[in-house]
């Protein structure tokens, strides 16, 4: 058997919900299936470079949108966009050959489910290979050694998992444009090395790229800036790869089981880190929030607010399980440290009772490995939460320049000042912090995580 909260994983039945728009269906299955359709098409019609499947999955997707109808659509749409794809490509002359990997749409449909055995708690096939999910496989051939780092995740990130070009500029911390560019050097960059849509036979090599491209995504999703709080597809979605991946030999490293132990972890916690709100009107006048006063409003809740009884205890299994395999060995990496960070909290019985000094340990280990902005406000906050806001205060204000246009600096000095009692100073930080919010959900969220 698979995780148990990978059942949330499905192959969905689409059908147009009530009010629901042909072109917001045909978004929705795009998000979904448009990596899956490319890796088959490029397999079962012989498209090998990078690049020509993903332009006759995009023709059958503008024509899903010039024909299909609210009151006529296809009996199964997915189906459909792979024949008009299929055809496309042998219209065109690319299908000289006809290798059939995938010889019926059944297998397509297949590629939803996840595959393991009950031989541990976890579900994972020791010593025994598998054919590698379709998103997977395109992951790899993302990560090409050809082309630069940057530019196998901005490519991969865009092509895997449909995320928006704002999207992958949230993953990647740069702006827009600076995405849209690196989006369009890597495409060409892929085409220009006649990238073939094959992974390669020695997956360790190009590994490290993958988990980058998993551990972003995953991230994407969990701390999400989109109109929803949470992205629950794109959790449970990378959590289901990222379980596929470690099932293969060569992909069984210390890393891997780090990366799927964290995503565990924090998944065991996703149900309890939204729930309802009352009076969330009065965050602040002309912040452009409506909701209407005593309006209950679903919001991200701090941990301090989490029902820790609600945690998935079963998950929490898995991510000790798959901790305890990362063991192995003297490296240590970020996956390691981040995931003994989240095993901490969820060991919590309380978040009074949260062993603050361990954490904060653990992140000063890993703010030697990666000094990331996002990293050091983490251990700011644990810090702060085990000896003190006075302890953080020197290095904080010192920072005072550099993250000056963060949302969750200016969050953070908010809390800080307000423990200190300077509460004018607090109400500074608390303003800048409204300026540079996003997101309705940024505006009510505290930074004590």
């Amino acid at each position: 058997m698979v995780l148990g909260f990978l059942s949330l994983v499905w192959s969905p039945n689409y059908t147009a919900s009530m009010g629901q728009t042909v072109s917001s269906l045909i978004g929705e299955i795009y998000k979904a299936e448009a990596r899956k359709l490319t890796y088959t098409i490029a397999r079962a019609q012989n498209l090998p470079r990078y690049g020509d499947a993903e332009d006759v999955v995009q023709f059958a997707f503008e024509r899903a949108l010039e024909t299909w109808q609210p009151d006529a659509l296809p009996a199964n749409p997915v189906a459909w966009l792979y024949q008009v794809a299929r055809n496309k490509a042998m219209d065109i002359g690319r299908a000289k050959t006809k290798t059939t990997l995938v010889p019926d749409y059944d297998l397509i449909v297949e590629s939803h489910q996840n595959v393991g055995t009950s031989a541990n708690p976890t579900g994972l096939r020791q010593g025994e290979d598998t054919d590698l999910d379709a998103t997977l496989a395109m992951a790899f051939v993302c990560c090409h050694p050809g082309l630069p780092p940057e530019s196998q995740l901005a490519l991969a990130l865009r092509t895997l998992f449909s995320l928006s070009v704002d999207e992958v500029a949230r993953a990647l911390c740069i702006k827009y444009d600076n995405a849209e560019k690196r989006l369009t050097r890597a495409r060409k960059a892929a085409q220009s090395l006649g990238i073939m849509v094959e992974p390669p036979r020695d997956l360790s090599q190009r590994l490290p790229g993958v988990l980058r491209i998993l551990y972003l995504c995953f991230n994407e999703g969990y701390y999400s800036r989109s109109k929803d709080p949470i992205r629950f597809d794109l959790c449970t979605d990378t959590l289901a790869l990222l379980n596929n991946l470690v099932q293969h030999p060569s992909c069984q490293t210390t890393e891997a089981y780090a990366l799927l132990a964290l995503m565990c972890f924090h998944c065991a916690r996703l149900g309890t880190r939204v729930g309802i709100k009352e009076n969330t009107s009065e965050i602040e006048a002309g912040s452009e929030v409506e909701t209407a006063p005593d309006q209950e409003a679903l919001q991200l809740l701090s941990p301090a607010e989490q029902n820790r009884a609600n945690y998935n205890a079963t998950l929490i299994t898995y991510g000790k399980y798959y901790l305890n395999q990362a063991a192995t060995g003297t490296h240590i990496s970020a996956y390691h440290l981040e995931a003994a960070i989240a095993a901490t909290h969820c060991a919590a019985p309380t978040w009074a009772e949260t062993d603050w000094q361990l954490i904060s340990n653990y992140y000063q280990q890993l703010l030697q490995i990666n000094p990331s902005t996002m990293v050091r406000l983490g251990y700011w906050v644990a810090l702060w939460k085990a000896d003190g806001a006075a302890a953080v205060l020197p290095e904080f204000l010192a920072s005072a320049t550099p993250m000056a246009d963060n949302y969750f600096y200016q969050s953070l000095g908010q809390r800080l000042m307000e423990d200190l009692g300077e509460l004018d100073k607090a109400e500074g930080y608390k303003q800048a912090a409204f300026a540079l919010a996003l997101t309705p959900t940024e505006r009510t969220f505290v930074t004590t995580t």
